[in-house]
C-alpha cells in the first residue's frame, strides 16, 4: 500500500467520525447511508452524469484507459515489464516471478511509491 493511499484511508476514517453511528460503526470503509455496501449502480448514475456533462462517449471505458495510463507512464519511468504486470495483476513472463514478488516487501512498496509520483505527475499537468 502506498503511502498515499494509506493517508486516504485514514482521512476516510476520521470523515466517519462525524457520521451517525450506524456508518460510523460500519464494517465498509466507505459505507452507504445506513451503513450497509454502497451498491455499484449508485455510483454509476453519478459517473454517467459526470461522463455526458463532460461531453465523453459512452463506449469510453474509465477502468481500462487508466490502467493502460498508468502501465505506459510506468514502463515511461523505467519500471520492468514484470514490475507493471505484477502492480495489474497480469502474469509476467514467468509465473515463479510473480510468485517471488509477492514475498519482497520492498518490492512491493517501491512499486506502490512509483505508481504514486506517476499518477501525482499527471494530476500535476494541465490539461
Amino acid at each position: 500500500m502506498s503511502e498515499r493511499l494509506h493517508y486516504i484511508l485514514k482521512q476516510q476514517r476520521e470523515l466517519l467520525e462525524d457520521c451517525p453511528d450506524v456508518m460510523r460503526t460500519s464494517r465498509f470503509v466507505f459505507p452507504g447511508p445506513v451503513g450497509s455496501q454502497r451498491k455499484l449502480d449508485s455510483y454509476l448514475r453519478h459517473f454517467r452524469r459526470i461522463r455526458d456533462l463532460a461531453g465523453i462517449p459512452e463506449e469510453y471505458r474509465p477502468n481500462y484507459c487508466l490502467r493502460d495510463t498508468v502501465a505506459s507512464r510506468l514502463l515511461s519511468s523505467g519500471a520492468t515489464l514484470d514490475e507493471v504486470a505484477y502492480q495489474l495483476g497480469h502474469s509476467p513472463g514467468s509465473p515463479m516471478t510473480r510468485r517471488y514478488a509477492r514475498f519482497l516487501e520492498s518490492a512491493q512498496r517501491g512499486i506502490a511509491d512509483r505508481t504514486q509520483r506517476v499518477m501525482d505527475e499527471m494530476l500535476r499537468q494541465e490539461p
